[in-house]
């Protein structure tokens, strides 16, 4: 994982069989391992939001939305620092990479609408 002193790290969370990669971004403030190290036991649980977006390739209104969220979580603001500092924030702008790139409406290239995936998904066909 990727990362660096201000509390923002860019990750791959997966691909597909033809070198599609998916990107996330973890956005936090002091401790950047403080969700991790509670998992131990060495500190209390801090809160987790994700955000995602273009899980339905042709709301490209949404890749607008999520880079006015990111310039916003990763600026001085107050209001973005504090959010920072309660929160960890797990971001992925484009959720389905492969309809985008390939121009699919609603699905991924399995021709499933991943947003209907989320009590079953299955790692072959919704990466």
């Amino acid at each position: 994982m990727g990362g660096n002193s201000n509390g923002f790290n860019n990750s791959s969370i997966g691909g597909n069989n033809l070198g599609s990669q998916n990107s996330s971004s973890k956005i936090s403030g002091g401790n950047m391992n403080r969700r991790e190290s509670s998992i131990r036991g060495k500190q209390p649980l801090k809160p987790a939001l994700f955000l995602s977006g273009r899980v339905h390739p042709g709301e490209t209104p949404a890749s607008w939305m999520m880079k006015g969220i990111l310039d916003f979580l990763t600026s001085d603001c107050s209001q973005a620092k504090l959010l920072r500092q309660v929160f960890v924030i797990f971001v992925v702008p484009i959720l389905n990479p492969d309809g985008v790139i390939y121009g699919n409406n609603r699905c991924s290239l399995a021709g499933v609408d991943l947003n209907r995936q989320w009590k079953l998904p299955s790692k072959t066909l919704h990466p």
